[in-house]
Formats: structure tokens, sequence, C-alpha cells
């Protein structure tokens, strides 16, 4: 009878541990009018990200907000028509607007949104579309960049390859083409400082090539990029619960969260714009400029994608209002480099390209 009673105790742990193994499918990702909070911070050294496996338990409870955001998600038929007529129900079918796009650095872009395509197989990014000076300028991928294929279930994998090309006359050319691969390879609970849910994990490798030419200063350049994507998903979301980028040494988060206002302590508030980097591509020089809402101490730190510091930083308290102040790059080679504002807990990231 003991031998019985043990051999179904197992049989329930098994079935226990198997129930707690979630599936995501097309109904866990977003929907028309859906709006969801979210906030981004830079990554600490020491926090456990990498783990995989089964029944893996992370804790991101400790994460301090930098910058939070709106994600909202609209309908295609009440953007302009040119965007639906070049992301029709083929091609796309929600969208995002987007803010802080520099899809072509120095250029003033307006009317900016993000299209993605979902069916029951897969949801994944479609295109971007853009008024430039009076004109809609939607730009589609040749094939959607795979986010998830459905259903969603620990140890598959997958990958896509998407590109696309843009030639704007008197301002540049661009393109892009980027590889995806991912696995998902791990599940089980992820606790952020939104709350404590059970989740799958899915890593992502990504190699992209970007090829730019900039008419004003007659400057072209290609870029080859690698990072990994690690996203957490939970049931019913629309969006990861927390997604955490690794490029290099710097690690970047970003996860549902509900408002937070930091009390006691010294924060920092960007106003529209933020914080700019012009030119950006550089050469010998750079303009950071920035808007505060309120007083603060403001550091400004210049960073090669290893980690290391490469110009003097700027580190003093500045008033409420707008600010501008000259980073010199002369002794800089050309690639990439990360421009790091801060205060305190509160940080804002820009990527910095210098020729």
């Amino acid at each position: 009878m003991k031998k019985i009673l043990l051999t179904v105790a197992i049989a329930g742990i098994f079935v226990i541990s198997a129930q707690a193994q979630i599936t995501i499918t097309r109904n866990d990702m977003p929907d028309t009018g859906d709006t969801i909070r979210t906030s981004f911070t830079v990554v600490e050294n020491g926090i456990n990200y990498e783990q995989a496996g089964a029944d893996v338990e992370w804790d991101f409870s400790d994460l301090l907000p930098g910058i939070q955001a709106l994600d909202t998600f609209v309908s295609i038929n009440s953007l302009p028509l040119v965007y639906q007529l070049v992301f029709n129900p083929l091609v796309a079918t929600i969208a995002s607007p987007v803010s802080g796009f520099d899809l072509v650095p120095g250029v003033n872009l307006t009317d900016i949104y993000q299209f993605f395509r979902e069916t029951n197989n897969f949801f994944g990014n479609a295109g971007v579309a853009f008024t430039l000076e009076g004109i809609p300028v939607p730009l589609k991928y040749d094939q959607p960049d795979v986010y998830f294929r459905f259903p969603v279930t620990y140890l598959s994998t997958d990958s896509s390859e998407s590109s696309f090309n843009l030639a704007l006359p008197d301002i540049g050319y661009l393109e892009t083409n980027r590889k995806r691969v991912n696995h998902v390879d791990a599940w089980g609970t992820v606790t952020t400082p939104y709350g404590t849910f059970p989740t799958i994990r899915v890593k992502s490798y990504l190699t992209t090539y970007d090829s730019i030419y900039i008419d004003s200063i007659q400057f072209g350049q290609g870029l080859s990029r690698e990072f990994i994507e690690y996203k957490w998903l939970a049931s019913n979301m629309g969006i990861p619960l927390i997604q955490i980028d690794e490029e290099g040494p710097l690690l970047t988060a970003r996860y549902i969260d509900s408002v937070r206002l930091l009390t006691g302590v010294e924060h920092l508030v960007f106003s529209e714009p933020g914080f700019r980097l012009f030119p950006n591509p550089a050469n010998e020089f750079l303009y950071a400029e920035f808007s505060l809402e309120q007083s603060a101490v403001l550091k400004i730190e210049l960073f090669d994608l290893s980690g290391r510091l490469r110009s003097e930083p700027i580190n003093q308290y500045f008033s409420a209002g707008t600010h501008t102040r000259i980073i010199h790059l002369e002794d800089l080679t050309a690639g990439v480099y990360i421009v790091k504002a801060s205060t305190n807990n509160r940080h804002i990231i820009r990527k910095l390209l210098v020729h």
C-alpha cells in the first residue's frame, strides 16, 4: 500500500510541475486600446538574469525605475491613409505610437508608429511609418521580425530574417538587415517591482547591420551589432513582464510597472525632448542638450562598449530649464559609444556614433 501511495504522490508532483509551465499564445499579445505603463532602468552588476532551465525563480524586485512611459496600441484604421495602404491587414494588425525615434540622426520625424503583425502562428515587428516635412513615409520589413512563434513552449526554437531600405532625397539613405534566433530556454516564477507571476522566458540572439549615409554632412557608415534580449512572458499581459537587453557590458531593463514616485531622494525628471545629442553621428565634439523640470545634480558620462569611461564626466548642479554642454571627442576612434546621464537612481541612455 505504501508503494502505491508513493507512486501516486510522485505522479501528483509531476502533474503540479507540468501545470506550472505556462504556454503563451496569440491571446496573450496586446489588443487595440491597451495602455501599459513601463519603467526603464540601467541594471547594476550582480543581478541574476541569465539562469535558464525548469522551475527557476528570478527576483528583480530591487530594480528602481529610471524613466517611465506608456505603451499604447491603436487600430491601423485610425492612422493616415497612406500608412493603412502599406500596412494593410496582410502586413500588420496593430500599431503603437513611438516617441524619441532616431531612425535618421538629425532629421525631425513626426507621427511615428511601429507596426506589428499578429497571427495564430506568430507575433512580430512589421515595420515603421513616420511623417517627414509633411510627407508620410511608411517603411515595412520584407519579412516580419518575429518576436514569438506560438505556442511559446519550453525548449522551442525559431528564427527570422528581415530587412528594409530607405532613400530620402536630399537627406540620405538607410538600410537595415536583422537576424533573430529565439530560444525558449526557461520557465518558472519571476518577481518584479510590479508583482510575482508564473513566467516563461524567451532568449533572443540578434545580429543587425545598419548602413547609413547623411547628405548634409556627407558622411556614410556601416555598423554591425550583436546583442541579446531576455523576455519574461506571462499570461494576458500584452507585452513582456520584463525585458533585459545585453549589449557588451551594458544591461538595461524595461518592465511593466505601476506609477512610481521616489520620495526622500533627489531624482531627475526629463521633460520633452528630454536628453538630446547632436550632431549624431559626431566627429570632434558633441552637444548634450537636456531639459529639467526641477533643479538637480546631473552627471553625464561617455563610455565605449567595453564599459570604459572615455571622457571627463560632467558632474554639476543645474537649475530647472534647458541646458547645453559640449563633450570633446578628439581622442575617440570611429565606432559606437554610450552616453549616460544620471542623478542618484535615475538614468537615461543614448547611443552615439563617432566617425
